[in-house]
């Protein structure tokens, strides 16, 4: 487990953790782009498979505790555990007592869209084997128009939502719904990025020294910023691109700090413009 980075906002702190590593086929992570170029950037292993974070954020502050995202969690199949390359022990529940944590400390949970390697983690696994809340004290927000989607299935693949990872929730009312790019209270707001999926959702967390863009599936990959470089799981590239431009192109104008969803190496950036480009922004790493 890699040492967790902190960001001072000055009146909330924001510390990137895992949600466990995946190992991914990197063809479908990089879309339209050859091998030749992106395995120079992410090695594949014998199985063409790339390694990949499930990053996520904990934000502390004088309003409590809240987590964006939750990785795959700790209930994953057999299968899903060859499709994901993940370790059902290697879960943000883990993550969190490693930094003095637990999950019934978490007063709230925002996700970016429901895809089993972002919301896998707010259920999980007793020990008795049975389906829980993962954090038991939240609720869990997530884009009203996601949820919809995710209720109908509809996705790339056929297996793109389990409502394995949410039904329990939205049983007790924890799940709340909220407006695509709603204001959520306590400094988070959803910034839509649709393209990756209908509903999705960046997270934007404002402080007092400055703006964090968790940019979600939008942006996964620190090598993904140019506009037209998507994923094969995107269900929309086109419209992906123009999320990630306009992302892009306020990060860079509003000096926003960006953390990338699945970047195993350089999570955390900015971008910045370089003049001369048919696209003039590129990511540059913060340390």
């Amino acid at each position: 487990m890699k040492e967790p980075r902190t960001i001072d906002l000055g009146d909330r702190a924001a510390t990137l953790i895992s949600g466990g590593i995946n190992l991914m086929d990197g063809g479908p992570m990089m879309g339209i782009l050859p091998r030749p170029l992106w395995s120079q950037w992410y090695p594949p292993d014998s199985e063409n498979r790339i390694l990949l974070e499930t990053n996520c954020l904990l934000i502390e502050s004088e309003g409590g505790k809240c987590l964006i995202e939750s990785g795959c969690g700790n209930k994953l199949t057999e299968k899903e555990r060859r499709f994901y390359g993940g370790s059902n022990p290697d879960w943000v529940g883990h993550s969190l007592e490693a930094i003095g944590h637990t999950p019934s400390s978490i007063n709230r949970v925002i996700l970016t869209h429901l895809h089993t390697d972002h919301a896998g983690g707010i259920v999980c696994m007793d020990t008795n084997g049975i389906d829980s809340p993962t954090f038991c004290q939240a609720t869990v927000l997530v884009c009203s128009t996601e949820l919809d989607e995710a209720r109908l299935g509809i996705g790339i693949t056929p297996n793109a939502y389990d409502d394995r990872n949410w039904k329990a929730l939205e049983n007790n009312g924890a799940l709340i719904p909220a407006a695509p790019g709603a204001d959520l209270g306590m400094g988070f707001s959803y910034y839509p990025t649709p393209g990756h999926t209908n509903g999705h959702q960046s997270v934007l967390i404002t402080g007092a020294k400055g703006k964090i863009l968790f940019t979600g599936d939008v942006l996964p990959l620190f090598r993904l910023a140019v506009p037209y470089y998507n994923m094969a799981f995107d269900v929309a590239p086109v419209i992906n691109a123009q999320s990630k431009r306009r992302l892009l192109e306020q990060a860079c104008r509003e000096e926003w700090i960006l953390v990338l969803s699945h970047e195993p190496d350089v999570p955390i950036c900015r971008c910045v413009e370089k003049p001369g480009k048919s696209f003039p922004f590129v990511l540059q790493p913060v340390d």
